[in-house]
């Protein structure tokens, strides 16, 4: 029997809440304000990153780097919702249709990789 993997979806958005969480090695860059930040997970809806230091704006510049096959660039705002300890969680706003597709496909290519991961270490057991 083939197991059950269940995601939570928003009607209006589905797919887009999945969480993929990036391997050091993935090639893709969050800058906040200009600095770069690690990426804990990212979704085409968002991103939650680590940040020591205080977020006093309610939204900030953000760039999304990504080399898949040819150089991406996803710029935007990043409203923030949630900064708990060093974690800042926030939302994409005003995300160009072309950035969203682009975001979809790399969230889509790592949940692929995670997948075949995981079956890869399962057949190894």
């Amino acid at each position: 029997m083939k197991p059950v993997i269940e995601f939570e979806e928003d009607a209006n958005h589905p797919r887009q809440n999945y969480r993929v969480k990036p391997m050091p090695n993935d090639p893709i860059k969050l800058l906040v304000a200009g600095r770069e930040m690690e990426i804990i997970d990212l979704s085409v809806k968002g991103v939650a990153f680590r940040y020591a230091g205080e977020t006093k704006q309610p939204s900030y510049p953000i760039e999304l780097l990504i080399s898949v096959g040819r150089r991406y660039r996803v710029a935007c705002e990043l409203r923030i919702v949630r900064h708990q300890d060093d974690m800042v969680s926030g939302v994409f706003e005003a995300l160009s249709a072309r950035d969203e597709t682009v975001l979809n496909k790399l969230v889509m290519a790592l949940q692929r990789r995670d997948i075949r991961e995981a079956t890869k270490r399962k057949d190894d057991n």
